[in-house]
Parts: C-alpha cells; sequence; structure tokens
C-alpha cells in the first residue's frame, strides 16, 4: 500500500481557476475578505496566508470575470447600460484584491 504524497498547495493561478468556475464559492470568499481585513485592517494581526491567498484569488477572479463579461456585450447601448454595475463590481474587487496584498506584505504571524 502506497502513502500518499505530499499535498502540493493550489497556486495562485489555480485558485483563480477554482473561482473563476464556481461563483457561488468565490462570493463566499469575497464576503468573507471583505468582514475579515475590514476588521483586521484596524488590528495589529491579519488572517493566514492561505485565507489573504484565497481573497487574493477571489477577487482577481471576479476582475477577469467582470471584465470579460464587459468585452462581450455586443451594443454600446449595453455597455452603457451596465457601466455602473461593472464600475461597482470592479472596484470592489479591486479594493478587496489590495487590501489582500497590502495585508500579505505587512502580516503578522498569527498563532493558531
Amino acid at each position: 500500500m502506497q502513502r500518499p504524497g505530499p499535498v502540493m498547495e493550489p497556486t495562485r493561478e489555480q485558485l483563480v481557476r477554482h473561482y473563476l468556475d464556481n461563483p457561488l464559492s468565490r462570493s463566499l470568499v469575497i464576503g468573507e475578505a471583505s468582514e475579515c481585513l475590514s476588521w483586521h485592517r484596524s488590528h495589529p494581526m491579519y488572517p493566514s496566508r492561505d485565507s489573504l491567498a484565497r481573497y487574493y484569488a477571489a477577487a482577481q477572479a471576479v476582475l477577469v470575470e467582470t471584465q470579460g463579461a464587459f468585452n462581450r456585450l455586443e451594443t454600446q447601448q449595453a455597455r452603457r447600460d451596465l457601466n455602473a454595475e461593472y464600475a461597482k463590481r470592479l472596484s470592489y474587487a479591486g479594493h478587496i484584491k489590495q487590501l489582500a496584498l497590502d495585508a500579505m506584505n505587512t502580516r503578522t504571524e498569527v498563532a493558531s
């Protein structure tokens, strides 16, 4: 009987692909990130590096999906109609992504 090999952590690209394929999971992680990073912004400790990587990847997936949806719109009228919604989504995801990056760069170790 063979023992399983070491478990490899998913790369950032794999996480982004996962969240592109799983919109419900992506939404849940974005909600968690929004709550956690907003609270931790005023707190000296941040979530684990794994959590921050998930937050970053979910935000990147929102950015990729929104830009792709905007590019697929056929008419200029449709683009104008959805421009405000897409701008809000891009801004929100960009904000979460930046908070996750800032937290990764300034993170202090949290004892679990």
